[in-house]
């Protein structure tokens, strides 16, 4: 019986496969979108499908369309996507995603003179929304996710300021809600025309959905900071900790171990550029309770040096500092 069930599987996939082109619902996807978001999809580039061990689905370029008043560049638009979920579990009831792929994307995120955004539509509920189930549904696992040269503009028309998220490339391990994962990202933020920030990060991080807390081993961040007023090339800044802990849910938020490193130049400044080195055991931040906490203060800035520790109040709405501070004796 097990054997026939085996052939009966094998047969149907490779009848999938011989059978069943996904080009030839490219009108009808293209179709149901516009039906349901009341924006144009178009699917320029083929799609692909692949069925054992992964039922996986490759497409091509395609694009989103824009809302209406927004211009004529398209909302979303990608060289290539790909999304997969392995077979057996499927099966069984269970989503185990294969990595899933963006290569190019480009989003346009516009507010306009009016204050309206050109998303908002897309997040409207319909005149029946689904009954929520009572019990909390499980969390699928992915195999990986990679992001190749993405990027996203936020044009504020309002206020008439536009920042641009540039050559964003991410890979992760696999993620699963409350399992490690390592993180290796890096991208470029431009406050156009002022300033270019380059950001590189790498961390082993926990995210537990669930529970919404989250957790970064050993982060490294590399920044590097340009634009009008800075000097040709940049000003590199390392920050380096042992962990960053976030419970959104309860808004405690905690740092262990940061060091800052770097060497300001620019107008004003010696040619030689002023060392700057920032050292912080511990610090604590209670968002409900609007307090904070941070020891082992150390800081040597062009030759002073200055250590201690601070405590807050009312750290969001009227921030009260205290604490001891010792200036060691200078030239």
């Amino acid at each position: 019986v097990l054997g026939g069930l085996v052939a009966l599987i094998v047969i149907v996939l490779i009848a999938v496969l011989l059978f069943v082109d996904p080009n030839d619902y490219r009108a009808d996807i293209e179709q149901l979108v516009e039906k349901e978001t009341g924006r144009e999809l178009t699917l320029s580039g083929d799609l692909e499908l692949s069925v054992f061990p992964w039922i996986a689905l490759k497409m091509g370029a395609a694009s989103l369309g824009e809302a209406p008043g927004f211009g004529d560049e398209p909302f979303v638009t990608i060289q290539e996507a790909r999304v997969g979920a392995r077979l057996l579990p499927l099966l069984r009831g269970k989503i185990e995603a294969g990595e899933v792929r963006l290569v190019g994307a480009r989003i346009r995120l516009i507010t306009d003179e009016q204050g309206r955004n050109n998303w908002a539509d897309l997040g409207e509920e319909g005149e029946s929304a689904p009954e929520q189930s009572q019990e909390p549904s499980q969390l699928p696992t992915i195999a990986g996710l990679v992001i190749e040269d993405a990027a996203v503009t936020m044009e504020n028309r309002q206020e008439k300021t536009r920042q641009t998220i540039r050559d964003f490339n991410m890979k992760t391990g696999r993620l699963a809600s409350g399992e490690p994962f390592d993180l290796d990202t890096r991208f470029v933020f431009d406050q156009e025309p002022t300033l270019s920030l380059g950001v590189q990060l790498n961390a082993n991080v926990t995210a537990d959905l669930e529970r919404n807390s989250h957790q970064l081993s050993k982060p490294r961040i590399d920044l590097n900071v340009a634009g009008q007023g800075y000097p040709q090339g940049g000003i590199p800044i390392e920050i380096r900790a042992n962990m960053l802990q976030a419970d959104v849910a309860q808004e405690l938020y905690r740092l262990d171990g940061l060091t800052l490193a770097t060497t300001w130049k620019g107008e004003g400044f010696p040619d030689a550029g002023v060392p700057i080195d920032l050292k912080a055991a511990d610090f604590n931040a209670n968002l409900a309770k609007q307090t904070m906490e941070l020891t082992g203060l150390d800081l040597t800035v062009a030759g002073g040096h200055i250590t201690g520790a601070l405590s807050g109040q009312e750290i969001l709405d009227a921030p009260k500092m205290q604490g001891p501070l010792k200036l060691d004796p200078i030239s």
